[in-house]
């Protein structure tokens, strides 16, 4: 393994915590949408 500057370390570092960032917003996001067309669905059916 060759060595490699602590910048570009922490770089990487900062890329995958703001990856890891985003993919848990997405996934959030997601629920959060089909939750709320659950909820849809369920008033439409009651009324």
């Amino acid at each position: 393994m060759p060595h490699t500057h602590t910048h570009t370390n922490t770089h990487k570092l900062e890329d995958k915590a703001s990856h890891t960032f985003s993919y848990f917003k997405f996934i959030y996001f997601r629920e959060y949408k089909e939750r709320n067309e659950t909820v849809r669905n369920s008033q439409r059916l009651s009324m």
